[in-house]
């Protein structure tokens, strides 16, 4: 008997390993099924990648100038990207929220206060919306690697600013003999139909330069087209996109079957029997399957039955290295910390996050610069339309040094090349005090006549808060030295000085605790961004 219920054993142990053997390979198939259109996809992914990698039958000249149809398809590469993406939106997102920041202060160079209220009424004006549009160019810029901002200008004075999507710009003209130099650019859109049924009609016509503010970013400035941040982490987005898949589809498989029940001594048939009297359930390929005890179940069993939960055994840890070098990957395509591209700064102490932050910050200071010579133009077409109409005047006038203050500065400084020969500090210290304090002087100075300057100073706010108390103390040495005026500290903080001053001026009623010592003249009006008139 001994013998017998051995041999009956194995031939049911046998008949059990065939049944999950068969469970599992259905669920295989169930998962092949289920995923084939997404594994196909991972398929052409890694197709796309070998071909982008192999730059073997590419010039240089085809690399720095990309055809309209590559540039197309790599615009759209980029949109989709963004919009169906989690790390692509991610650093386009934070990006541009280091960017902007909490906004910035801009200003007039020219004293007039007529055209600071002119350019605070174009960037307050309901029809442009540019408080919140702001971080919208920026985002356009760094998703899509350009913006086309189109002016209206009306006789009224009033300046309505547009932007059109890249894909509506078809061609731009240069001068034949100077290729930075452009003309015109062409806006041609096909007819089509709306979301609601709507017909639009074609658009095709050329815009002049003069009306068409173009911001290009990732190329050289003979190239007419701007480059997405995202192009060179293209092929790692979906890298990491195919890398997740995968790790997905091998936890489904291992954990496809969650507990066993193994009968010891039965029968085939007292196998199946207790198969059948279990709770079926159908699954997403209208398949068999078997429901899990509900929570709290009381089950009551022989010494032949025993349940065991399987082991998925997925091993995690021997690709998660994987997925780190291609997330790193992506950050170096970017120029952006681990931690700004997956919103995770686990791998990271405080120290570590600092030092990775500060070639980022760089990075971010380097945006600024160029979009405040992007905002400088922008405001320079605003006032010089103001000019054009009349609704400024062409002449202002300008505080400069006398005649007799200039000899004196002029005496000063040819001494001060004598005196540092001899290297006399004390000399030195005393020469420099002496010409510090003529041009503090307000008596030394004169208004002369001149053309309306239409320069506008551009402040942002500091890119992290942890930088607020140095450059605090900092600013405040550099009052104190006479480098910068007050207004030039309000706004480096990001502070409205204008309307601060307006502040302390209502909650002391009288004016005595406005210094002006700092201030050679009056201070001149300036805008926070978010600040209305």
């Amino acid at each position: 008997m001994g013998l017998i219920s051995g041999i009956y054993n194995k031939i049911s142990r046998k008949n059990e390993i065939l049944e999950l053997t068969e469970t599992f390979e259905k669920k295989l198939t169930d998962i092949s099924s289920y995923y084939e259109d997404r594994i196909d996809t991972l398929y052409e992914h890694f197709d796309y990648a070998s071909k982008d990698t192999d730059s073997s039958t590419q010039t240089a000249e085809e690399l720095k100038y990309v055809t309209p149809a590559s540039r197309e398809d790599l615009l759209a590469q980029c949109m989709f990207m963004y919009y169906k993406n989690p790390w692509a939106r991610n650093i386009i997102d934070i990006t541009t929220n280091f960017i902007c920041g909490t906004g910035f202060n801009y200003r007039t160079q020219d004293t007039n206060e007529k055209i600071q209220e002119y350019i605070d009424s174009f960037w307050n004006d309901p029809e442009n919306r540019l408080i919140t549009r702001l971080s919208e160019i920026v985002t356009r810029v760094l998703r899509d690697g350009e913006i086309f901002i189109r002016y209206f200008r009306y006789k009224n004075g009033r300046v309505i600013v547009r932007f059109i999507d890249p894909g509506e710009i078809s061609e731009i003209f240069t001068d034949k003999n100077d290729r930075e130099h452009v003309t015109n650019y062409h806006y041609y859109v096909q007819t089509y139909v709306d979301d609601q049924n709507n017909t639009i009609n074609a658009i095709d016509t050329r815009i002049s330069a003069e009306d068409m503010q173009h911001i290009k970013i990732n190329v050289d400035s003979d190239v007419k087209r701007g480059r997405s941040i995202l192009e060179p982490a293209l092929k790692y987005l979906k890298y990491y996109e195919d890398w997740m898949f995968g790790r997905i589809v091998i936890n489904r498989m291992k954990s496809s079957i969650f507990l066993e029940e193994i009968i010891h001594g039965g029968s085939p048939s007292d196998v199946a029997t207790l198969k059948n009297a279990q709770t079926q359930r159908t699954n997403i390929t209208s398949r068999t399957a078997y429901k899990l005890p509900r929570y709290g179940t009381k089950v009551i069993h022989g010494d032949n039955i025993e349940y065991k939960w399987s082991d998925p055994n997925i091993k995690a840890d021997d690709t998660k290295e994987d997925g780190r070098q291609i997330k790193l990957s992506i950050a170096a395509a970017v120029g952006a910390p681990e931690h700004i591209v997956t919103s995770d700064a686990s791998n990271n102490n405080y120290a570590s996050l600092a030092a990775s932050q500060i070639p980022y910050i760089r990075k971010i200071q380097a945006f600024q610069d160029r979009f405040s010579y992007e905002l400088r133009e922008m405001f320079r077409r605003v006032i010089c339309h103001g000019i054009d109409i009349g609704k400024i005047p062409e002449n202002s006038k300008e505080n400069k040094l006398n005649e007799k203050s200039m000899k004196e500065i002029r005496r000063l400084n040819a001494a001060l090349e004598v005196i540092r020969e001899h290297k006399d500090n004390e000399g030195i210290l005393e020469a420099e005090r002496k010409i510090y304090e003529i041009e503090k002087d307000p008596y030394n100075y004169e208004e002369i006549p001149c053309a309306t300057k239409t320069s506008v100073y551009i402040e942002w706010a500091p890119v992290i808060v942890d930088q607020e108390l140095p450059l605090t103390k900092s600013l405040e040495l550099q009052i104190g030295l006479g480098l910068v005026s007050k207004e030039t500290a309000a706004a480096r903080l990001g502070y409205n000085y204008r309307k601060e001053l307006r502040k302390m001026e209502e909650n002391k009623g009288n004016n005595s605790d406005v210094d002006t010592n700092n201030n050679r003249f009056k201070p001149r009006k300036s805008a926070k961004v978010g600040d209305e008139k």
